[in-house]
């Protein structure tokens, strides 16, 4: 699997397994000049801008390792232009990162939703 294809197969997982705990998806893949937020979801009233990291191993650290300061950044402008461009008005919103370590040869994903990922 290139890593192209392991991105979107794992986002595919993110969003089926929010699904599975009751979200309700928003919109995938929102675009902006400040990059993407891969799932925007909805669970009660509150919003969730969503980073999902997929990797196949741990050689390089856990998946959300990489969302770091800058990364971080980039998703609060992006949640902002999300919040302009489509007139919502939800003051209630969040960040969070779905964790996913494939294992090709065992075919098996282990999925971890982390809340409230901004460092303050």
């Amino acid at each position: 699997m290139k890593k192209l294809e392991i991105g979107r197969y794992g986002e595919d997982l993110a969003a089926r397994f929010l699904i599975s705990k009751g979200f309700v998806i928003v919109e995938k893949n929102f675009r902006t000049r400040w990059g993407e937020i891969d799932l925007i979801v909805k669970k009660e009233k509150i919003l969730h801008f969503v980073e999902v990291k997929t990797r196949t191993s741990l050689q390089f650290g856990a998946p959300t390792e990489a969302i770091n300061y800058f990364k971080q950044q980039r998703l609060l402008g992006a949640a902002n232009m999300f919040l302009v461009v489509h007139k919502r008005k939800e003051k209630d919103f969040q960040f969070d990162a779905v964790s996913i370590v494939l294992n090709i040869v065992a075919k098996t994903a282990k999925i971890r939703l982390i809340e409230n990922i901004l460092v303050q």
